[in-house]
């Protein structure tokens, strides 16, 4: 008898599928989470960098930057607010917002 040993049976072809599908279903929500933590992380770090910006242009100039900025279509805005000769710098935007304090020397 003569058999076709040139490829591959419908069973075979039918489990490779099915792992294949399998590891997408997965790895498909994994990836999806880490792109969005990775989206949260980023704006996180825009809004320390805008925040940092405006505080080097405090120290620098002695003068209040300008308290909003759109970066990559999103707003971030900062206050500087003096209570007590302790200075406190906070920036605002979409997802939340983040505080930095002077240090008592």
């Amino acid at each position: 008898m003569c058999r076709n040993e040139k490829g591959f049976t419908i069973a075979e072809g039918l489990v490779s599928f099915g792992a294949i599908l399998f590891v997408a279903t997965v790895l498909f929500p994994l990836m999806f989470q880490m792109i969005m933590k990775l989206n949260d992380e980023k704006e996180q770090l825009m809004a320390y960098r805008v925040l940092y910006e405006s505080i080097e242009h405090f120290t620098i100039n002695d003068t209040v930057p300008v308290s909003s900025q759109s970066i990559e279509g999103k707003m971030y805005e900062v206050q500087l607010t003096s209570n007590n000769g302790m200075w406190k710098a906070c920036v605002f935007y979409e997802n939340g917002q983040k505080c930095v304090t002077e240090l008592e020397k």
